[in-house]
């Protein structure tokens, strides 16, 4: 999704707990992209979470125009080992896919 994947961050600021990395352009034809900007996505540990947060700065003299579209993934070993708690205050629907296609079967909770 998109050219951010393909660029080369800067590390911007670290600690003992979060680390951030910052993507900037400084000419439109920098990144092919017709805007100028910042993104930074900032990693942060609290507990027995990863929180990712998402800044985009727009430096342009207009409105900037951009999606989002990250797919993280974790090195975790054994699956079995692990769960995943999706916090909601509405209603989440979990529907099974049998690749490559999805069923019949949806199970919703909360």
């Amino acid at each position: 999704h998109g050219f951010a994947r393909k660029k080369n961050f800067k590390l911007t600021n670290q600690s003992e707990k979060s680390i951030e990395f910052t993507l900037s352009n400084s000419t439109k034809d920098d990144f092919n992209f017709p805007f100028l900007f910042e993104l930074k996505i900032i990693y942060t540990l609290t507990n027995n979470e990863i929180k990712v947060n998402y800044i985009v700065n727009n430096l342009d003299t207009q409105d900037i125009y951009f999606s989002i579209g990250g797919h993280p993934a974790f090195n975790i070993g054994d699956i079995s080992d692990w769960g995943i708690l999706l916090l909601s205050n509405s209603e989440i629907k979990t529907i099974e896919l049998k690749a490559p296609y999805i069923t019949d079967n949806i199970q919703t909770t909360g």
